[in-house]
């Protein structure tokens, strides 16, 4: 039996179990995103993909990668406040990786112009594939966040910073990197 939900005043049916964010990209509702990967559980970590859910009297930010459809709610995914908050995140992003063209367009896209700067702070913008991947789908842990805050990082925790020879043979999840450039900055 399908959920019945609207999005973006657009009635449409979706898989039980499925996301707000796969129920709004099965029909063709655009919601970004950087963190998501079909074979790894929502992570929800980026948070570009927030939209608004109205359920009842009561509306509610959230990731729509990690929030599940439910029968007659009804979902924005642009409104003046989830633009903001995308606003405000890309700026983030653009920050630590400015050369990704595929961002610079993104950002572009919610008014973030790129700022002539030194150079980035760092490349990674912790979307966490690369650890979520690594442990979901290929068992191994061996790519981990270390620090909290800005000072966190994604490293090889086991190693010293320093990709085990297992990761530069597998590879499978440098391809993941939404900025391309893993694992090129500091050990990754």
């Amino acid at each position: 039996m399908k959920v019945n939900l609207e999005i973006d005043g657009q009635q449409i049916e979706a898989q039980p179990g499925s996301t707000v964010f796969e129920a709004a990209r099965t029909n063709d509702i655009d919601i970004p995103g950087l963190c998501n990967y079909e074979k790894i559980k929502p992570y929800g970590v980026c948070r570009l993909c927030v939209v608004e859910v109205k359920k009842g009297h009561r509306l509610r930010t959230v990731a729509s990668c990690a929030y599940p459809v439910e029968e007659g709610i009804s979902v924005q995914t642009r409104s003046e406040r989830i633009d903001r908050i995308r606003k405000k995140l890309l700026e983030f992003v653009l920050e630590q990786v400015p050369h990704v063209p595929e961002i610079v367009e993104l950002a572009r896209s919610y008014g973030v112009q790129p700022q002539a700067q030194g150079e980035p702070r760092n490349y990674c913008i912790l979307c966490g594939k690369c650890v979520n991947y690594c442990a979901e789908v290929k068992g191994k842990h061996l790519v981990g966040f270390k620090g909290r805050g800005r000072g966190r990082e994604v490293v090889f925790p086991e190693v010293d910073l320093v990709p085990p020879k297992e990761c530069m043979e597998c590879g499978e999840c440098y391809q993941l990197c939404p900025t391309g450039v893993f694992p090129v900055v500091g050990g990754i």
